[in-house]
């Protein structure tokens, strides 16, 4: 009897690791393919740069991606404990960011500052309220554009969009030499950190919709 409940135990022990371990190892697939014809290498191993540096910045999971070139598609391969829905959301959204001045309440049309113009963005956290916010610091060669934009504009608003879906609308008080840039707005973890890793990667050059 003795022999028969240790194999009963060693049967049960390994059902349950097995199935432990098929849970942690599952493994969703998302295709996504552009809607804008043929993509040449360069714009595909780009779009490949951007969304791989937007999963980084989203979560620390792990992710496989690949091109499909004969197909104009990219396979990325996740582990289970991805947000799919913040993934898909991610993996699409082109990514344009512009901060814009304003004449009679309305933004002007040309943007101030775009992607371009952007070194880093990054999800922080406000101590005294809990809440998180978008910092933003401008290359080098983008600091006096900025602060040139943000003297001409002192007691005005500025308006931060992406994809033109307006973030923020802050009103300047004082010119800005340091080149940086904050987005608040009571922002969650989730929020702030989906936003920054949009910012922080560029704009998409193609647009894609999901096929599997």
């Amino acid at each position: 009897k003795t022999i028969i409940y240790f194999l009963i135990a060693l049967m049960i022990t390994g059902f349950f690791f097995t199935g432990y371990s098929y849970e942690t190892n599952a493994k969703k697939t998302i295709v996504i393919q552009s809607v804008e014809g043929k993509l040449t290498d360069d714009m595909l191993n780009r779009s490949i740069q951007v969304i791989s540096g937007r999963l980084k910045d989203l979560s620390p999971e792990k992710f496989e991606i690949l091109a499909i070139p004969e197909k104009n598609q990219i396979q990325i391969v996740l582990t289970d404990n991805w947000d799919m829905k913040a993934v898909e959301n991610l993996i699409l959204q082109k990514g344009r960011l512009g901060i814009y001045e304003t004449s009679d309440n309305e933004r002007l049309k040309e943007p101030l500052m775009t992607n371009s113009d952007v070194a880093v963005m990054k999800c922080l956290e406000d101590k005294s309220s809990g809440f998180y916010y978008l910092d933003i610091k401008f290359r080098d060669s983008s600091v006096a554009k900025w602060s040139d934009a943000t003297r001409r504009n002192i007691n005005r608003e500025i308006v931060i969009a992406v994809d033109d879906v307006v973030l923020a609308n802050p009103l300047v008080r004082e010119e800005i030499h340091n080149g940086s840039c904050q987005i608040t707005g009571n922002f969650t973890l989730s929020e702030a950190a989906y936003l920054a890793a949009l910012g922080n990667n560029g704009e998409l050059p193609a647009s894609f919709r999901i096929v599997q």
